[in-house]
């Protein structure tokens, strides 16, 4: 995501009546409370809003839900009901991140979360497992 810095203010109502026209000022410096080096993105991940230093800190709140404990996840909200099935379609947010990468490999907000079709839901295997492994709602 590209943060960009105004030097005028933007009227939105001139957007919708009459039009703005935005100059991007290419040699503005950022200054150090916008500093996103390698280092300081590194020791926050996001996940639903809540930073998290590294894996071993988030590691503590998971819990295994296969039988290799290759798959592990944080339940956010204890759910009830019955086992999701082949039959059920399911909307999923998440940040997927690979261990030691800065950025998510996919993303799928809370805005606008993932739809799939148990049947067919051509997720990565273990993102698919916990998904399974929830509780339907009604």
């Amino acid at each position: 995501m590209c943060t960009v810095t105004l030097e005028n203010g933007l009227d939105l109502r001139e957007c919708t009546t009459t039009g703005s026209i935005l100059h991007i000022n290419e040699i503005y410096e950022e200054n150090d409370d916008n500093d996103t080096t390698e280092s300081k993105v590194f020791k926050t991940i996001d996940i639903l809003g809540e930073p998290v230093k590294n894996f071993e800190v988030l590691k503590n709140e998971l819990i295994p839900v296969d039988e290799n404990h290759y798959v592990i996840k944080k339940i956010l909200e204890t759910g009830g009901g019955m086992p999701l099935h082949d039959g059920c379609t399911v909307s999923i947010a998440f940040s997927g991140y690979w261990e030691n990468e800065l950025q998510p490999f996919d993303v799928m907000s809370l805005n606008n979360p993932m739809t799939v079709d148990l049947k067919d839901s051509g997720l990565l295997p273990g993102l698919d497992i916990a998904v399974r492994s929830m509780l339907v709602v009604h």
